[in-house]
């Protein structure tokens, strides 16, 4: 089982708000007559305006903590029906902290989402909008 990479998109924004950390994988953008072409490769040394690099989702949310005090997670509620049957939701939660004068976490910000069915893409979701609160 391999941990899911960021899509593209994400990538472009990760860019877009310094994301410039080491990882193994990135998406090159090439420029042809027709088209544009995304193609993941293993990642060298220098990062060419092309390039986009793609960390897994967790190494995302790992560098919006520790560079940017964002934490995302995602919780999943398990909502029973008639004949027991389980329908599972996802709900994304965004809190950016700061340590108060007594140094305890103090959120400035917290987003939810939820209605999720995927948790994958609940997790993208969220890292979209917890870039975006990158200035």
């Amino acid at each position: 089982m391999k941990e899911p990479l960021i899509s593209f998109e994400i990538a472009k924004l990760a860019k877009k708000k310094g994301f410039v950390e080491p990882c193994r994988t990135k998406y090159i953008v090439m420029k042809t007559k027709t088209k544009q072409q995304t193609n993941r490769i293993r990642v060298s040394s220098t990062v060419k305006s092309n390039w986009y690099l793609a960390p897994t989702q967790s190494f995302l949310q790992q560098w919006l903590r520790e560079k940017h005090e964002i934490y995302v997670n995602i919780m999943v509620y398990n909502i029973p029906f008639l004949y027991s049957e389980v329908s599972v939701t996802f709900q994304g939660t965004i809190r950016k902290f700061y340590l108060d004068h007594n140094n305890k976490f103090k959120a400035t910000f917290e987003k939810r989402h939820s209605g999720g069915t995927n948790f994958e893409d609940e997790l993208n979701r969220i890292l979209i909008e917890a870039l975006n609160l990158i200035s």
